[in-house]
């Protein structure tokens, strides 16, 4: 198990970052705001990169992400007819 420490966290940015001169022009992320973030655990993975890599390398493994998405589902997403699946 490994500790992921908690403490404070904060957010969002400020007015000048809002009109558009820094990296954050989502209103969504503004104001700023404070967390206060609880300390948690994670199990070490039990693969690293480099051995999916040579896995990958070796099998031609595709994951699920890098499969073509099938016709009829790309051209909706083209023409801005794909439905969001997210709850309301």
């Amino acid at each position: 198990m490994v500790l992921i420490p908690g403490g404070p966290y904060q957010r969002g940015g400020d007015a000048e970052e809002k009109d558009g001169e820094g990296p954050i022009r989502i209103s969504r992320h503004f104001p700023f705001t404070k967390f206060m973030l609880m300390p948690s655990g994670s199990t070490k993975p039990k693969l690293q990169t480099g051995q999916f890599k040579e896995f990958v390398d070796a099998t031609d493994h595709v994951t699920f992400a890098e499969r073509p998405l099938p016709e009829e589902r790309s051209a909706a997403i083209a023409g801005g007819n794909e439905k969001s699946t997210r709850p309301a």
